[in-house]
This record gives C-alpha cells, sequence and structure tokens, in this order.
C-alpha cells in the first residue's frame, strides 16, 4: 500500500528559534515530532531565497535546471523585469510528476505554482495575479473559509497590528487546510505557514535575544497548534515532513551593492524622461516615501490613485530640478542601466548581471571584455571590507560555480554570500548603513516523522534538494536521472530499504507555458514590498 505524505513549509524556520521555543514549551508539537522522529538543518539555496528554494524543494534540482532565481527575472534587456510564474520552471514538478503518475496532491501557498499547472487542488501564492487563487474555484462553495482567503496579510507599520494581521491570514490557512485534509482524496498534502518569515524580517534579533517573551512568541505558538492539529488529521501510516526553505540570522548593517557599482563606475545613474523609462513607475514610489518632505512634494501625491503613469510625466519631469534638493543625496538617484555595464536587480538576487551584448538587446560589453570585467568585480570584491575591517562576502562565486544545467546562462553572473552586512541592490547616498537589520541563511530545517522513518537526532548533510526524491521514494516511485538531490535513506527504515530497491527514470520535460505573465504586474510589486522582498 501506498502511503501518503504529509508536508508542512515553515518559511525562513531555523534551528535557532525553534530549539529555544521547544524548550520553552511554546512549540510543544514540534518537540514531539523530533523527539519521535529524525531531524536536522536543511541547507538552502544560494543565495538562500524563497523563490528558488521552494522550487528547489519541488523539483529536486538546483536553479541552474529549473530556472528560477527571483521574483522577478530580467529576459532581453537588463532593465526590463518580468514576474516569475509556474510556467517559468523549465523541469518537471513533484506535483506534476505525480499526476502524471495518477497520484493526488493539495498544494496549500507553494511558491511558483500560479497559474496551475495541473487539475489537482491548489490554493496559489505571493506571485499570483488577480483575485482568484483557489483552483478549482468552485470549492468556494463547499469551503467557506475560502472566501475570506488572503494570500498575504493587510499591511501596516504598528507592530502589534502587523502580527495581528499575519495570525488572522495562517488562522484561515490552518482552517481551509484542515477542511481539505478531510473532505478530499490525497495521496500529497502541502501546507506553508509563511508569517514567521514576516515577522522574523522585523523582530528576528528581539526573538533571539529573548524567544519565549517576546510577544511574537503567539504566532509560534498558534504555528505550533496548527501542526499538531494538522498532524492529529492524518492517520500512523502518513510520513510527516516539516521544511524550511531557509534560516534567518541577525546582521550587523546594510551593504548597498548597486551604490558600490554607482561609485566604481560600473552603474551609470541620471535623471531620464519617465517615457524612456520601462519601469519610471519606480522614481514615482521614491517621492511618495518622502515623508519628511511631504508638503514640499504634496502636489504629486494628488496623483497617487492614478493607474496612467504617463499622467504624472508632465507634473514630475517639468520640476525635476525644484525637487533635486530634497533627495537625500546630491545626485541623480535613477540606475540608467542599459547605459551600465553591470547591475544587482533586487536586494533577493544577491548578484550582480554584466550587460552583455550576448545576452541583452541593448548590452553594451563585448564578449571579448566580458571575462575580463566578471574577473575583475570578482577581485575587487573578494576583498572588500566591512566598517570592521571583516570581509564583507563570505564568499563570492561566477554563476557556473554554484549551479549547473541549461538555465544557468539565466542567473546574475556574479553570486554573493554575505558574512555580517546584509547585501541589497537598493540606491543610497551610503554603501553601508550599519544598523542592526534580519535577513535569511542557509540553515533551514528538516524533520521528519512516520511509520518509514527511524529516530536520529541532528542529522548532517541534508539540502533542500533531497527532499523531494525522498518523496518520490516513499511514494514507491522511480526517481528522475536529472534530480540533484538524494534519497535521505538513513532517516528510511531498514525493511523499506531492503524491499524497495531504487529505480530511476528518464526525465520527463512537459510542454511550457507562457513563460511570463505580460500584463500589469503592480499588484505583485505592491504585494512583496509590503512584506519586505522588494525596497
Amino acid at each position: 500500500m501506498t502511503r501518503r505524505i504529509l508536508v508542512i513549509g515553515i518559511d525562513g524556520g531555523t534551528f535557532d528559534l525553534i530549539l529555544p521555543l521547544v524548550e520553552g514549551g511554546i512549540m510543544p508539537n514540534l518537540g514531539v515530532l523530533m523527539n519521535k522522529g529524525s531531524w536536522g538543518v536543511l541547507k538552502s539555496t544560494i543565495p538562500p531565497i524563497t523563490a528558488p528554494a521552494w522550487t528547489s524543494f519541488i523539483t529536486g534540482r538546483n536553479p541552474g535546471k529549473h530556472g528560477c532565481f527571483d521574483f522577478f527575472m530580467p529576459k532581453d534587456n537588463l532593465d526590463v523585469m518580468f514576474p516569475m510564474n509556474s510556467n517559468s520552471i523549465c523541469c518537471e514538478t513533484l506535483y506534476e510528476y505525480l499526476h502524471r503518475k495518477g497520484l493526488k496532491s493539495i498544494l496549500i501557498n507553494l511558491p511558483e505554482t500560479y497559474p496551475p499547472k495541473t487539475s489537482d487542488i491548489m490554493i496559489s501564492s505571493l506571485m499570483t495575479q488577480g483575485d482568484n487563487c483557489v483552483f478549482p474555484e468552485e470549492l468556494k462553495e463547499e469551503i467557506k473559509q475560502l472566501n475570506n482567503y488572503k494570500i498575504v496579510p493587510k499591511a501596516s507599520k504598528d507592530k502589534n497590528e502587523w502580527l495581528k494581521n499575519i495570525r488572522d491570514v495562517e488562522r484561515v490557512r490552518f482552517e481551509c487546510a484542515t477542511k481539505l485534509l478531510r473532505s478530499k482524496e490525497w495521496d500529497l498534502f502541502f501546507i506553508l505557514f509563511s508569517g514567521i518569515d514576516w515577522i522574523q524580517h522585523n523582530v528576528y534579533g528581539e526573538l533571539r535575544n529573548n524567544p519565549t517573551k517576546h510577544a511574537a512568541c503567539i504566532l509560534y505558538s498558534d504555528i505550533d497548534s496548527y501542526i499538531g492539529k494538522i498532524v492529529e488529521e492524518v492517520d500512523d501510516s502518513c510520513n510527516i515532513f516539516i521544511v524550511s526553505d531557509h534560516g534567518f540570522k541577525s546582521y550587523k548593517g546594510v551593504f548597498y551593492i548597486n551604490e558600490w557599482l554607482i561609485r566604481k563606475g560600473y552603474l551609470t545613474v541620471g535623471y531620464e524622461p519617465f517615457s524612456a523609462r520601462p519601469q519610471g513607475h519606480l522614481l514615482y514610489q521614491e517621492l511618495i516615501g518622502m515623508k519628511k518632505h511631504k508638503k514640499k512634494i504634496k502636489p504629486f501625491l494628488n496623483y497617487k490613485r492614478t493607474k496612467n503613469i504617463w499622467k504624472i510625466e508632465a507634473l514630475v519631469t517639468s520640476t525635476i530640478n525644484k525637487l533635486q534638493p530634497f533627495f537625500d543625496i546630491d545626485k541623480p538617484t535613477h540606475p540608467i542601466v542599459r547605459k551600465s555595464v553591470a547591475y544587482c536587480t533586487s536586494s533577493e538576487s544577491k548578484g550582480i548581471y554584466i550587460n552583455s551584448r550576448s545576452r541583452f538587446k541593448d548590452g553594451i560589453i563585448d564578449s571579448d571584455d566580458y571575462h575580463r570585467l566578471k574577473k575583475k568585480l570578482i577581485d575587487e570584491l573578494c576583498y572588500m571590507k566591512d566598517p570592521n575591517s571583516h570581509l564583507l562576502f563570505s564568499a563570492v562565486y561566477k554563476r557556473e560555480e554554484i549551479f549547473n544545467g541549461p538555465e544557468t546562462q539565466r542567473a546574475p553572473d556574479i553570486l554573493l554570500e554575505p558574512a555580517n552586512f546584509e547585501i541589497r541592490g537598493g540606491v543610497r547616498s551610503r554603501r553601508f548603513i550599519q544598523k542592526n537589520t534580519n535577513g535569511h541563511s542557509m540553515e533551514g530545517i528538516f524533520i521528519a516523522h512516520g511509520s518509514d522513518i527511524k529516530n536520529i537526532q541532528n542529522i548532517h548533510g541534508l539540502n533542500i534538494v533531497d527532499v523531494s526524491p525522498t518523496i518520490t521514494y516513499l511514494l514507491g516511485l522511480p526517481i528522475a536521472d536529472d534530480v540533484d538531490g538524494r534519497i535521505i535513506n538513513e532517516i528510511i527504515k531498514k525493511d523499506i530499504l531492503e524491499k524497495r530497491p531504487i529505480i530511476k527514470e528518464k526525465a520527463y520535460f512537459p510542454l511550457k507555458g507562457t513563460e511570463y505573465i505580460l500584463n500589469d504586474d503592480n499588484e505583485i510589486r505592491s504585494r512583496l514590498r509590503d512584506l519586505g522582498y522588494l525596497e
């Protein structure tokens, strides 16, 4: 009999917090699963960010094969960014594979699943475009909670209200999950709780210093309670995995990579008419954010609600010189990427793209100069130091050093692994800001429990690409021959391994759908900005 698999995702989950919360009685259900099952640190992707990490989880492949390196990626030109979606994934996902083999999946809040690629039940995640995230939509008639379902919480600058909004979103998510668990058939059930990642971006350092007394502990208690109740819904034959896409850590400050590129002459800045910018609304967003000068720019804010960006052009462009004194820096702030040789497209990418002619239509770097420039950048970055005279980066990679596969060419040319200062892509008046901040780390979590699982504590050598082939094996199916992950056989009971040989089969590549969503993506950008993913 094929055993079912339940996967519970905790976005941003880290044992640095979970272990003291378990010991302090805040997360007792996780403690029970850890004591009776197997657990260890789960290494994330490089960089350890949401989009590529969860895609590696669900494919068992590195980003060089699945092609997802960020929420938004350049395509024809370096300054034109498109949102990634499920059709951007260049290999078969686990849920597509199971569907092809006749098994049923239910997915709740897994990133990069919109638009749906199978007829299985799915509630999509961050990159959903439009109002409907429930598939099939008829489920709303059966489960009333789905009519109140929100992908993300309402943004708030008040920490208490923000925490409440997150708790409300996760409570409804849990209620929908329990209804689906009870009423629908499934072989793989996946649910992701995202709230821990959202709250840790704001208060991780405070939580780390006082994990059991902080007000945000109530969210961890909520999630633990939901996990306990979800586990109660499945029978003893079900194998349970609890995973995170990455961990978290505190940084001593922020390093703005694009500001460094400007000062070194690699990134050009200046003022352009809005009509010359593919994303001209970004300067407008800067103006809206200048609260301390609100009275001086009040006329511009009257256009805040317009959907036609070009109506702002006449007002802003005609008086741009008058606005110059109100900027925090004494030079133009808008990157003119098409005239630049290198650029960091986002804080999430943790990388630098070289504006090469062979890759981008408006590229300016010839093939002969490409390798020389890349080497020069890497040599400079490797020895950069922070204000405390420590090396700024733990590592500086060429993309081909960490990715392999046909999509590697779509990655940033250079990848940066931060040491004590978080890396961001914005343009600021200073390269460094020395202020404690929070960001992702490579060390996520892995917990396994079930009838096929041994009891092993603190396993080493686990990678996020290992989870998918392990699930595939436990479901009694062959493993695709291009999968990068391994079966985590040290957690699987001996009798299962003896009677079930590992079978490989040739990888299947489904027909690709429309790669990018070409209509208005402002809703997605706003959602990601509210959650701290975009600046």
